[in-house]
């Protein structure tokens, strides 16, 4: 199964192709949504056993916000049953925040990636917008990891230091505004200073804050 579905994108009305084979001559394949079954579309395959459908999402597909797994169902000749699966974070408005093939490890998807000023631990007018829009997806979080980074070009014992400190300090705006929008899951924040450059980017994206959601 493949999913055409962009970040922050509707859900509703987005493609999806479905296709399978070595199945049970005219048997059925389902497309659902979990946790809570949604039956998304369905079928049949042909008489060898195969099947290639596309589908647009429709929108009871539109569940409340999180991660979600979208799981095709088939039965085997021998009566096996098969299953492929995509993960899929939604918001409240139906908006797609994360969408990838394998199982996230231990639950955990990036949702959040925010630039900051120059030397500056200040959210900007965007990112708070940004921050806003994650409110609904991480509400069934168990546990979020906020992590502050820098530019890397400063080399000395100090300015690491400094560096560290004022990516905490990112990190921990960030922590506050989700705290006054509501968000109660344990959060913790990581001051990573200037190290893990983002290669073939300017130096302003190095001034970073990266949320990870557990769920």
């Amino acid at each position: 199964m493949t999913l055409d579905l962009e970040v922050n994108s509707p859900v509703v009305g987005a493609q999806a192709v479905m296709t399978g084979g070595g199945l049970r001559s005219q048997s059925k394949y389902v497309l659902t949504m979990r946790s809570t079954p949604v039956q998304v579309a369905a079928g049949l395959t042909d008489d060898a056993g195969n099947f290639r459908a596309q589908i647009k999402l429709p929108s009871k597909i539109c569940v409340s916000g999180g991660l979600h797994e979208l799981v095709l169902t088939g039965i085997t000749p021998d009566g096996d049953a098969l299953r492929d699966s995509s993960w899929i974070v939604l918001d409240d408005n139906c908006k797609s925040r994360s969408v990838r093939k394998a199982k996230p490890v231990d639950n955990t998807v990036t949702l959040g990636t925010f630039i900051f000023p120059h030397l500056s631990a200040k959210l900007t007018p965007h990112s708070k917008s940004v921050l806003r829009g994650l409110r609904s997806p991480i509400r069934t979080a168990k546990r979020m990891t906020i992590t502050g980074y820098t530019q890397t070009t400063m080399k000395s014992k100090a300015a690491r230091k400094f560096n560290r400190d004022l990516a905490k300090r990112r990190a921990a705006a960030v922590r506050a505004y989700l705290r006054s929008l509501g968000v109660r899951a344990p959060i913790t924040i990581v001051g990573a200073g200037g190290v893990s450059p983002l290669r073939g980017k300017a130096q302003k994206y190095n001034r970073r804050v990266v949320i990870r959601v557990r769920y």
